[in-house]
Order: structure tokens, then sequence, then C-alpha cells
């Protein structure tokens, strides 16, 4: 029987060289497990351009929201973030297919070297082989199994594993399933940052009116004491006491108009705008509360059902489950298997407190607007008690029946009457909208 030359294929070789992208491949999936918690870097890109906007005439707080979410640094911020999102879903998902595609090319080079191999011994078996031919195929698919082994090595050490193709794919369908929600965190986020920054200009700038409208008031007592004096009804100290307590309300009112520039200048500056712009504000500080926030049980089932935090601490349950079932064969009291159940039991710890703390976390927000809600309604009533008797003080000290400290110690009252209403009306307002944002997706976005 004629002997003839057994040849292997070269298309096992061509498996070993495609298999090649293996390193390139590399730290890509390797960051699965490591960055459960990591931030794109994307994200932060362009939040630092240093680009001035013209500024409005004028900026209602609608106006000045829609501003700071369309056309600010700060959108484009989350426009980059938004981005950033859709990419990592889209990394993940071609991730999964490199660790897929990776493991099928290694498991079709284990399946051809097998196959030559069975072909080599029937080659033998049946005669068609020689010995010289059978030791030098079994040299080179020796040869070819070892280049296998390591690309499989090297391939595991890098992340090409049934477990990271598990966790890959976990965040790919976590950041799909985010992308809109994590967006409109983001958006509410801006809006709160707006509506703070908004409302502590329409603070200063009711103070300073306070502070202006005390500074006429004071004015006025010191004419009235002049005029009292003048006649001899009066002594010099009480004209004396009425100038004191003037220039204390003009110190008062410089104050005032200080905060109120530093207060716009923020405001310009967290705007992009040029921090000397003159801008009016055409809101004010509403003077009434309402009741038309939901009730404590349904804004926590509200919360609940809504909030990002909670999907978040159930995906890192996942995959810090998936990455102790990487360390199984490890001993049980080895650091590194020790490390992955600290990890993982860290991890369910978070996710069976989640519930409760965002239910406390709604609940005193609740409470919280109630206590601001009664504030402004006994602040109300104070600025109105305090306004009277300042309206009697002035009466009777200009009948001659109270005194001088009488009176200015009244208008000191209805000045930190004025004050205390004006504060507790922002106060009210900002933890109205607190409320509202715990109980829909909450106003932090997460790393995707």
């Amino acid at each position: 029987m004629k002997k003839t030359n057994f040849r292997i294929g070269c298309s096992v070789m061509a498996l070993i060289v495609s298999l090649g992208s293996v390193s390139a491949f590399g730290a890509e999936v390797n960051e699965a497990g490591s960055s459960v918690n990591s931030t794109n870097a994307v994200a932060e890109v362009g939040a630092f351009v240093p680009k001035l906007a013209k500024p409005p005439a004028s900026l209602t707080l609608q106006e000045a929201i829609k501003y700071m979410q369309e056309n600010s640094n700060r959108a484009e911020t989350a426009k980059q973030n938004r981005q950033a999102d859709k990419i990592a879903s889209e990394g993940y998902s071609e991730k999964v297919s490199t660790i897929s595609s990776t493991k099928k090319a290694l498991s079709d080079g284990e399946d051809a070297v097998n196959a030559q191999r069975a072909k080599l011994e029937m080659g033998k078996a049946a005669g068609l082989v020689d010995a010289a031919t059978y030791a030098a195929g079994q040299a080179q698919l020796s040869q070819i199994s070892t280049a296998l082994f390591q690309k499989t090595y090297e391939a595991q050490v890098k992340g090409v594993t049934s477990r990271n193709k598990e966790i890959m794919e976990l965040r790919r369908d976590f950041a799909k399933a985010h992308l809109q929600t994590n967006a409109q965190a983001e958006l509410n986020e801006i809006e709160a940052a707006t509506i703070e920054i908004y409302y502590n200009v329409l603070l200063a700038k009711e103070n300073y009116e306070i502070a202006t409208q005390n500074v006429q008031a004071q004015q006025k007592t010191v004419q009235l004491v002049n005029m009292k004096k003048q006649a001899g009804l009066v002594p010099k100290k009480d004209l004396l006491s009425a100038n004191s307590a003037l220039s204390e309300a003009k110190m008062e009112q410089r104050e005032a108009k200080t905060k109120l520039e530093y207060a716009k200048m923020g405001f310009n500056f967290t705007m992009g705008f040029p921090v000397t712009s003159q801008i009016e504000f055409k809101d004010r500080i509403a003077d009434t509360v309402t009741n038309d926030e939901a009730t404590v049980e349904v804004a926590v089932k509200n919360t609940l059902q809504n909030r990002q935090e909670l999907a978040g601490a159930k995906l890192a349950t996942e995959i810090y489950a998936l990455l102790l079932k990487d360390v199984s064969d490890y001993p049980k009291n080895s650091s590194t298997y020790m490390s992955a159940q600290l990890a993982l039991d860290e991890a369910n710890k978070t996710l069976n407190d989640a519930p409760s703390k965002l239910e406390l976390d709604t609940r005193n927000k609740y409470n919280v607007l109630q206590d601001k809600k009664y504030q402004v309604e006994s602040a109300k009533e104070l600025l109105a008690y305090a306004k009277e008797g300042e309206r009697l003080l002035l009466l009777t000290y200009d009948a001659g029946v109270s005194t001088i400290d009488e009176l200015l110690e009244v208008q000191v009252k209805r000045n930190k009457a004025e004050l205390n209403f004006a504060k507790a009306k922002s106060d009210y307002a900002l933890a109205k909208k607190a409320y509202e944002y715990a109980q829909g997706v909450g106003v932090t976005r997460l790393p995707l």
C-alpha cells in the first residue's frame, strides 16, 4: 500500500493567527467587575469650558431652568453625559460580542486540532501515514495545542470568560434600560440647582427691599421725634436714639445690598453669564402655601417605584455574585475569596437597606415640608402682629404715652418678622420641590 504524506491544514494556524486580537481586546473586558462604581471620564469633558453667553434682559424661574437645561455649559455637560451613557451601553454590547467571538475562535481551534489528531491516528491505523509523517504531525499538533493553550490563558487573564460575558450582558441591559431615567435625573439635578440659585437672588432681593423699607421707617421716626423735640415735648436723648436706629438700619441696608449683589453674581456665574450682568428677576417668592402635595404614603410608594438607586443596588449585587463565583475554587479562608464574599455581603446589605433609606428620606422630606408650611403661616401671623404693634406704638408715642425705646423695640421686631417671613417662604418653596424630586427618578445620575 502506498504511503502518503500527511499535511496539517493551514486552517488551524489561521485560527491561531486570528486569535492575536485577544491581546488587543485586553483590559477592555477586564474592567467589567472592577469598575462597578466607576464614572466614565467622558462625562466630565467640557465641564469647565470658559465660554460666557450673552445674558437676557430678564428671566422668570422657568426661563432660567429652560436655559440651564438647554444652553448652558452645564447643559453641554449633561449632553455629553447622555452620549457617554449611550456609548457605554453600546460598548458593553460590543464587548459581549467580542467575548463570544473570541471564545468561539478558541473553541473552533481546539476542535480543529482534535479533528486533525483523529485524522492522523486513522491514517496511521490504515497504513496511509508512515512513522516519520506521523511523528512530524504529532509534533506540529502539539505545538499548535500549546499555542492554543497559551491563547486561552491570555484570553482568560484579559477577561474573555463566560463570567465576564454575563457581567457585560448585565451592564449592557442595565445601561439600555436606564438611558432615559438617567438623563431625567440629570435634568432634575440642573433644575434643582437653578431653582436654588434663583431663589437665593429672590430672597436677597426681598431682604434688601425690607432693609430699604426699614430705613424709610426709621427716617420717618427721626422726623417725628425731631418735630416733638422742637416743640419741647421730648428730650434730646430721644432724637439721639432715633438717629442711632437710623444709622443701624442704613448699615443693614448696605449689608443687604452686598448680599444681593453677591447672589446675583453667583447666579450669573452658574448660568455662564458675565458675573456683573444686570438681569431683571421677574418672579417673586409666593406669599401663600398650598396643600396640593401627595400624601406621605403615596409619596413613599412613588419613591420605591421610581428611584434609580434601587435598580443600581440590585445590579451591584448581581455583579458581585458573579465575581464571587469566579473565585469559588479558592479556599474559603483565602483573602481572595473572603474579599469577594465581603464585597457581595456589602452589596446585599446596601440593597436590603435601600428601600428603607429611601422611605426614610421621603418621609423626612414630607415632615420638613409640613414644618416649612407651618413656619410660613406662623411667620405671616407674627408679621401682622408686629406691624399692628408698630402702628399702635407710633400712635401712643405721638400721644406721649409710650417711650422712644418702646417704639424702636417694636420696629426692630417688625423688621425681624419681615425677614423671617421672607426666609420661611423661600424655605417652603425649596422644601416642596425637594419632596417632589424624592418621588421621581431623583436628582442623581448613575454611573452606567
